[in-house]
């Protein structure tokens, strides 16, 4: 592939999200961590493994259209509230530009809630889904289970496990399910994969505002 999603480009949204929810940009660095780890363990060519790594850095970026309030709320969300968030995949790739270094990035935030038994957001199933769409979801859905929400306690990363493996095949592509775990025994093993890619770079240049610990 010969072109590449511009990097200050990213680096200049993530900052327009973090002024906006630092909770969504945490969130955001989170996903694309595990995505990155999650492409590799697939086998994917590097450049594909960086690819999904930048759709999911921008995975939320239509929160940006949601208000603040709404995305902090600690109590259940009303009708009009939650019609706000179904939207966010929509309005991200909205926000995104449209050159063609960003087509495969903007179906990723697009299509990043759907399921794999056609029951998402948009009503793609299996195939029909981008790969890397199918990537962030999983991750996605890791991260928000197991990191505390002003709506919900974060649970422990067993309990995220068995969720996930019971909504393999529902939810979730089966094959990245699969790539999950093998990934977390080759972790428990001592075998940590490269998790990074990038990443200092993108917090030295997104939070030098805040402490990165807070991460």
């Amino acid at each position: 592939m010969s072109w590449q999603v511009p990097e200050n480009t990213v680096v200049t949204l993530l900052q327009r999200l973090y002024d906006h929810s630092r909770l969504t940009y945490r969130h955001s660095i989170h996903v694309a961590a595990i995505s990155y780890q999650l492409a590799e363990e697939l086998g994917l060519p590097k450049y594909r493994v960086r690819r999904i790594f930048w759709g999911a850095l921008v995975h939320d970026l239509g929160k940006l259209a949601v208000d603040r309030e709404i995305l902090h709320k600690k109590g259940p969300l009303t009708e009009d509230e939650w019609k706000k968030i179904y939207e966010h995949p929509r309005e991200g790739c909205r926000l995104l530009p449209r050159g063609r270094e960003w087509q495969d990035l903007r179906e990723m935030v697009l299509y990043h809630h759907e399921r794999w038994d056609g029951r998402g957001y948009s009503g793609l199933c299996q195939g029909e889904i981008p790969l890397g769409a199918r990537i962030i979801a999983l991750a996605d859905a890791l991260d928000a289970m197991t990191s505390s929400r002003p709506y919900q306690k974060r649970r422990e990363m067993l309990a995220a496990l068995e969720e996930v493996k019971r909504c393999s095949g529902s939810q979730f592509d089966p094959q990245v399910v699969e790539a999950l775990f093998s990934l977390t025994m080759n972790l428990l093993k001592g075998r940590p994969r490269s998790a990074s890619y990038k990443v200092n770079e993108i917090l030295k240049r997104t939070t030098w505002i805040f402490n990165s610990n807070e991460l």
